[in-house]
């Protein structure tokens, strides 16, 4: 009967000795496992965190679950970081509906970030996607430029594929050129497209040529189609 009821006193010290552990010490624990992209552990230890430090916790099982594709279970815990405060759990979600095509929502919580932190470059690059995406080329304009004022050099590309998609050949060319500056490689073969549909030939032939190695299998074909139609021409 002792030895039994020692047993029992043993076996609830060791349940104490693993479950005591504070809310920070989980979350550090956990946060090491992230880090180690350990997710299984990470996840355990991040659960038993809770809502520590205005869940911040919360949010890494969000980008946990969202790295695994387990859409609804991202949803779930963005959704439970933001109710306990965490603001960048806020321009997560709005990444995970992007990524799901749910414009609405995304625009939503993009809009919702932007009033915590205003100058978030990646809010107002990914607002200006959304918006080319739905046509609404103004306020795609908008939020490229504001992105672009702020210091990102990405926007710079999206800008002028935004005039390139509108034959405003002008902005088109100018933005590429800022991009390629900035060290853009895709915007170099996107000029080089540009001046193809211009027939300017003989630079959409330079710039072609410049980036062809760099190009993916699809999109090199399409190039070298466009670089036979240019040898054809006489360049």
């Amino acid at each position: 009967m002792l030895k039994t009821i020692i047993s029992a006193l043993l076996g609830i010290f060791l349940f104490i000795s693993c479950s005591g552990k504070s809310e920070r010490e989980n979350f550090e624990i956990g946060l090491k496992y992230y880090t180690e992209n350990d997710y299984i552990k990470a996840e355990k230890y991040l659960k038993q965190a809770g809502s520590f430090e205005n869940g911040i916790g919360l949010n890494y099982l969000g980008n946990i679950y969202l790295a695994k594709n387990e859409n609804k279970l991202a949803e779930k815990y963005y959704k439970s970081a933001i109710d306990s405060g965490n603001t960048t759990a806020i321009k997560n979600l709005a990444y995970l509906y992007t990524m799901q095509e749910k414009l609405e929502p995304a625009k939503k919580y993009y809009n919702m970030y932007l009033l915590v932190e205003p100058n978030d470059i990646v809010s107002k690059t990914n607002l200006g996607a959304i918006y080319f995406m739905e046509k609404n080329y103004q306020l795609s304009e908008k939020y490229y430029k504001e992105s672009i004022a702020d210091g990102s050099e990405t926007a710079l590309n999206d800008l002028a594929v935004l005039y390139h998609e509108q034959k405003i050949w002008d902005l088109a060319e100018k933005y590429y050129k800022l991009a390629i500056e900035a060290g853009n490689i895709e915007a170099i073969t996107n000029l080089g497209d540009c001046y193809f549909e211009q027939k300017k030939y003989r630079l959409a032939k330079e710039y072609y040529e410049m980036n062809l190695e760099n190009e993916n299998n699809n999109k090199k074909v399409e190039i070298l189609n466009n670089l036979e139609e240019i040898k054809k021409m006489g360049y």
